[in-house]
């Protein structure tokens, strides 16, 4: 019979195979290990013992010192180690949620565990600003893997089910309800305890679909965001985003089209700038379809500075824009029109003008935007009955 505080023993463990202590100096470990040892000897000539331990797993606690955001409590389970495998299967606390949790290590040190949960929305709290889930339990399952115990790097491939969760994702001004379908998978690319990218990141539910990647530097901070599909409503796009120093971004949108009023909102606490460049078949805007569209625009501390773009027919560009920001208490848009008549008919505002070019410049509130006044300019133009 074997029994002995799993602290000792895994200190014996990592001295065998020739680690530091280092390595577990920042973990804190505790809980007991109660097992039955068997060994049969075989032939000298096969030189090599066969032996086979079970055992039970009480009360064992799993944090690290390091601010690592996962704590296992209370883990009570079965174990079985022979011929270089090791099994154990239990129960415990994972960031306070309950779980039941599958553990194999085999001859070359290869780890994977299994956790399936119903996992509270609060043990996700450790992704801050991209813990999207407001209340709620998930149906959770988590597979680890590590090619090798002893090397830096793993992965986590997550799988929630969502339905019994709200949602709230501010970056793209989107909430679900409790009681809705919703599902969210990923896989999660750790270097020793650090977070260096999320693969294949998919969410989807009754009326959005996101998938992409997500990219961390050294300091576990985002520095850039591969959107490989977004659909919601008359959203269906791609997207790059790349942040700098500062919570400067750069987003480049690529797609057949967006709704640019999904984008807005009054919620948003946080200031950023950067540049936004679109390029869409289809450009949404207060309830107009202004078609294909090119524009670029610049955004300080969420305030829209400068802004110019093109609008195409039939890849002919017949309209463009541009607005930049004045100092004084309004500010000009200018549209600048090379056939007025198709642009109406485009948007669904009129077919009775026929050609016409020229411009149509509006002045614009700084604060709200709201349009003062404005002045038209248009030439060449005819009207039909």
């Amino acid at each position: 019979n074997i029994k002995t505080e799993i602290d000792n023993l895994a200190s014996f463990f990592y001295a065998v195979k020739g680690v530091s202590a280092e390595a577990i100096s920042n973990y804190d470990i505790s809980g007991s290990l109660d097992a039955f040892m068997l060994m049969n000897i075989s032939y000298p000539k096969e030189d090599k013992a066969k032996y086979k331990i079970s055992g039970k797993v009480r009360n064992f606690n799993l944090a690290n010192n390091n601010d690592y955001p996962i704590i296992l409590e209370n883990f009570n389970g079965d174990l079985e180690f022979e011929d270089n495998i090791l099994l154990a299967n239990g129960n415990a606390y994972i960031n306070k949620s309950e779980s039941d949790i599958k553990i194999k290590l085999d001859e070359d040190y290869k780890l994977s565990v299994n956790v399936d949960s119903i996992a509270s929305y609060r043990s996700f709290d450790f992704l801050e600003e991209y813990n999207f889930l407001n209340s709620g339990n998930s149906k959770l399952n988590i597979k680890i893997e590590k090619d090798d115990l002893f090397d830096d790097e793993w992965k986590a491939i997550l799988k929630a089910n969502l339905y019994n969760n709200s949602v709230k994702i501010n970056q793209v001004v989107y909430e679900k309800e409790e009681k809705k379908q919703g599902w969210l998978e990923a896989t999660y690319k750790f270097k020793n305890l650090s977070l260096r990218q999320v693969e294949n990141l998919t969410f989807f539910s009754e009326d959005m679909l996101i998938r992409g990647d997500v990219f961390l530097n050294e300091n576990g901070f985002v520095n850039k965001i591969n959107v490989k599909e977004f659909k919601r409503e008359l959203d269906d796009f791609s997207a790059k985003i790349n942040f700098e120093n500062n919570n400067y971004f750069i987003l480049d949108i690529i797609g057949k089209s967006i709704n640019v009023n999904n984008f807005f909102s009054d919620n948003n606490n946080q200031l950023y700038s950067g540049k936004i460049n679109i390029l869409v078949n289809d450009f949404h805007f207060n309830k107009f379809n202004f078609g294909n569209t090119k524009l670029s625009s610049q955004v300080q501390n969420n305030k829209m500075v400068k802004l110019n773009g093109e609008i195409y027919h039939n890849k002919k560009k017949y309209t463009y824009f541009d607005y930049t920001l004045n100092k004084r208490a309004a500010s000009n848009l200018k549209l600048t029109f090379l056939d007025f008549g198709l642009f109406l008919k485009n948007i669904d505002i009129s077919d009775k003008f026929i050609s016409g070019n020229g411009d149509v410049i509006l002045n614009l509130d700084n604060q709200s935007n709201n349009i003062i006044s404005g002045k038209y300019l248009i030439n060449n133009f005819n009207i039909k009955d």
